[in-house]
């Protein structure tokens, strides 16, 4: 299993481990050292214990590392506890570290279950685009869990990409593990009555109808009208409720190897 920020007391410790693992290694030093503002030679001091990095480069070199806002926060503290001057200095941000261990460990614990329930406001945010729930199920999907493959494969910006991967990790859907994401809930389920569903249909036929200028060979559209009987029409929506419970345990045991969206309409005129 991949190591994170948070099973190492030493950041330089960890920037090898990154620079060791990640894949594709080549021009990762060259890399790292371009978003944090110094030169290559310099990183390698770093990692050699010749150096340090300033807070100033620290900072920068988060984005590199594509931490979460409570990654930042620990390697940071890390990078403060290094260049400590005295033995109280670092006692102090020794005692941090460990305070913030525990708390991360604390909402750990908060997020286990599969059914936690999201804040009204969380709710609010998570039904706002369609992006939210495209880059939560992309996330179970193994070589597109990564900001990198996520930002390009929905052609969103990676500074949105990662904002969006933020949020659901801070609300307990996802978790982070090295430059990964893994799901940590099975299914996020919104009731019919839930005022939000409005959003949630309206955002993703908003997609789908994007997706018709853009059709690929194995996506499916159909449209048309027809007259019917009222008794009909009640057996016509019974069938399509059949059709959905059929397919719900089929999704559910399917290998996850692509990701689609699926909408349903039938109204009267």
């Amino acid at each position: 299993m991949r190591k994170t920020i948070y099973n190492f007391k030493k950041y330089k410790e960890f920037m090898k481990y990154e620079l060791r693992n990640r894949q594709p290694s080549r021009g990762l030093k060259a890399k790292l050292a371009k978003v944090a503002g110094v030169q290559s030679a310099y990183i390698s001091q770093v990692l050699n214990g010749a150096a340090n990095l300033t807070l100033e480069q620290a900072e920068k070199a988060c984005a590199f590392f594509e931490f979460s806002k409570q990654e930042k926060t620990f390697f940071i503290l890390l990078v403060e506890y290094e260049r400590a001057g005295t033995h109280g200095l670092k006692s102090h941000f020794l005692e941090e570290i460990n305070q913030y261990l525990q708390k991360i460990d604390r909402v750990k614990s908060r997020i286990v279950t599969a059914n936690q329930q999201m804040s009204t406001m969380d709710k609010i945010m998570y039904y706002s685009s369609w992006e939210y729930i495209a880059v939560y199920v992309l996330c179970s999907i193994p070589g597109l869990n990564n900001l990198e493959a996520l930002s390009k494969k929905l052609k969103i910006e990676k500074d949105k990409t990662l904002e969006v991967l933020n949020f659901l990790i801070e609300v307990g859907h996802i978790e982070k593990v090295g430059n990964q994401y893994k799901i940590l809930e099975a299914r996020i389920h919104l009731e019919d009555d839930d005022p939000l569903i409005k959003n949630h249909h309206t955002n993703w036929r908003v997609r789908a109808i994007e997706s018709i200028k853009n059709r690929k060979s194995q996506d499916l559209f159909f449209s048309t009208a027809y007259s019917f009987s009222k008794k009909d029409q009640a057996v016509i929506k019974k069938r399509i409720l059949t059709l959905i419970s059929e397919l719900d345990p089929l999704i559910i045991e399917s290998k996850e190897e692509v990701a689609g969206c699926i909408n349903i309409d039938f109204f009267e005129i």
